[in-house]
């Protein structure tokens, strides 16, 4: 675990990033969603993703979300995840 995320941790929530591993798909704009939330009521969570590169951590409390990828600057979605649970998993240690 980096330096970055030891010094950020929140008892209770999840830190994701995300990897834009599809030279195809251009410069994005990062969106996770709740249910009945889309992009259209969003501002995005990461902006400006490129190719090959990682989001910075994004704190999401457990739950059920969807993940978008939009070209960056406009609600064009070039990648929905659909539904996806995440949770805590208790009893980690370092």
């Amino acid at each position: 675990m980096d330096q970055e995320t030891k010094e950020t941790r929140v008892a209770g929530k999840l830190k994701i990033r995300v990897a834009d591993m599809a030279p195809s798909s251009g410069i994005v704009d990062v969106y996770v969603s709740q249910p009945g939330q889309t992009v259209a009521d969003l501002l995005p969570s990461s902006t400006r993703l490129i190719p090959s590169e990682i989001s910075p951590y994004l704190d999401i409390d457990p739950g059920q979300y969807a993940l978008a990828l939009t070209q960056t600057g406009t609600k064009t979605v070039v990648f929905d995840s659909g539904p996806v649970r995440v949770s805590v998993k208790l009893g980690l240690s370092e």
